[in-house]
């Protein structure tokens, strides 16, 4: 057996593999996978929120009814990828296999404790085998969910602001650090600006026009966070958070090669 030998610049350049990826619903996560290059393979885990994709002829769609049909999938995963060649997995959305691992296999109204456990250790067997995959091969993997919000309310405002994936803590915390990159993603409306760059006022109402646009706020540690936000001058800070509107996968690559490019210097 021999080691394999990589430069410092092969192993950054390998780094963005595993993306997690969550927001309510209609914040633009379908929309976001729209914009990821290559053969797209969706394991639709009753979310069908594949209308999005319609016109995306690089992507196909497999339906995951029950949590065995996520096992039988990974067991089986080297005969799907020679059949369909695909570049890029994506689970959609990986809370609601939460609640299927509860409904096919604890099969409780109310999990205690030792089935929460049991849920965590296959999720965290999942997490591994997809970064695996992402790992040995050149094939992405994007994890979809919907959001909770932790953060502490104090009076009419939120204090301590925490918005995560929606799943159970110990999982969140799972998933956070298998994942490359953790984009939040919101649809929040801006002012509405002339081409000179003025703020247009709204005839009916005489208040500043709005204009809703996606966003992507970056979270993960505050060294993840400090990259971005050196590597791509265009992100904007609101609340403390760092965000740019309508993103795209390729703007998530421009970010990290002018990163690459600042290491460099």
């Amino acid at each position: 057996m021999s080691l394999e030998i990589k430069s410092v610049q092969q192993v950054n350049a390998e780094k963005q593999k595993v993306f997690l990826i969550y927001g309510k619903s209609g914040t633009g996560k379908t929309k976001f996978i729209g914009t990821v290059p290559k053969k797209t393979l969706v394991l639709d885990i009753n979310e069908g929120g594949t209308q999005t994709l319609e016109d995306k002829e690089n992507v196909i769609v497999a339906k995951i009814n029950t949590y065995q049909d996520l096992v039988d999938f990974m067991k089986n995963f080297q005969k799907y990828h020679d059949e369909y060649k695909f570049d890029n997995i994506v689970l959609d959305t990986i809370d609601h296999l939460q609640g299927y691992y509860i409904r096919d296999v604890i099969k409780k109204e109310k999990p205690n404790f030792e089935d929460w456990g049991k849920w965590n250790t296959a999720f965290a067997t999942m997490l591994t085998f997809f970064r695996g995959i992402a790992q040995e091969s050149k094939i992405k993997v994007f994890y979809l969910a919907h959001e909770k919000d932790w953060s502490k309310i104090d009076g009419d405002h939120k204090v301590d602001r925490d918005i995560t994936a929606n799943l159970s803590q110990g999982t969140v915390a799972k998933v956070n650090a298998m994942a490359d990159v953790i984009m939040n993603m919101e649809l929040r409306d801006f002012p509405k600006k002339n081409a000179q760059g003025k703020a247009v006022l709204d005839k009916t109402t005489g208040r500043t026009a709005v204009i809703s646009q996606y966003i992507g706020i970056i979270k993960g540690s505050t060294t993840k966070v400090t990259k971005f936000r050196t590597s791509l001058k265009k992100l904007e800070e609101h609340e403390g958070e760092f965000y740019f509107k309508n993103p795209t996968y390729s703007k998530i690559q421009k970010i990290y090669e002018l990163e690459k490019k600042q290491n460099k210097k």
